[in-house]
């Protein structure tokens, strides 16, 4: 005879963000350019069960336009700007397809097919206040998907606003192979 222990299957995923460097400001100071920053988001699979569909959504409701969303104008000093992805993206291993919807800040949406290894600009002069990434495919367990992003701050940042505090929440959601909802796990900086 032989012992075995037969352990759960779980659905799970995981959430990560960073923002460098921590401070910022509308202006340049000398040698040193704190004007720019960079979001790193991560989203992954932390179950056993393999995943169907994974989703980065930043921020946590990127639909919102409220004072509450840092890359909203109607954030406390007009909001962070959304500067684009950088060459820094990294698919999740297994993953075949992606898209991503970009949130306006006029309330509209458009939702644009990605292609390995980057994601795609919105193709928009309009603000964005948000975006969702989903990527498709069969991500098995321990799988991470990186999207790095670029900030500005906001020259119109003025008296009495000088000083902001940006806080907010990158959502990750995913579907396993067998259809169940999996998440939210959020993460923030």
């Amino acid at each position: 005879t032989a012992n075995y222990v037969v352990t759960a299957a779980t659905s799970d995923v995981s959430a990560g963000k960073s923002i460098t460097p921590d401070r910022m400001s509308t202006e340049a100071f000398g040698a040193t350019d704190l004007t720019t920053g960079t979001v790193t988001l991560t989203g992954g699979n932390a179950g056993s069960v393999s995943l169907g569909s994974l989703t980065i959504s930043e921020p946590s409701d990127p639909t919102s336009l409220a004072g509450t969303n840092p890359l909203s104008p109607n954030h406390i000093g007009g909001g962070l700007i959304f500067g684009g992805f950088t060459s820094g993206v990294i698919w999740p291993a297994g993953a075949t397809s992606a898209n991503i919807t970009y949130y306006f800040e006029d309330g509209s949406s458009s939702v644009l097919p990605a292609t390995s290894p980057g994601l795609p600009a919105s193709g928009s002069i309009t603000r964005v206040a948000g975006f969702s990434v989903t990527f498709v495919g069969t991500m098995a367990q321990g799988v991470v998907a990186t999207i790095p992003f670029t900030i500005t701050a906001n020259p119109a940042q003025e008296a009495p606003d000088l000083s902001v505090l940006y806080t907010n929440q990158v959502r990750v959601t995913g579907v396993d192979v067998y259809a169940n909802n999996v998440g939210p796990k959020f993460a923030s900086d």
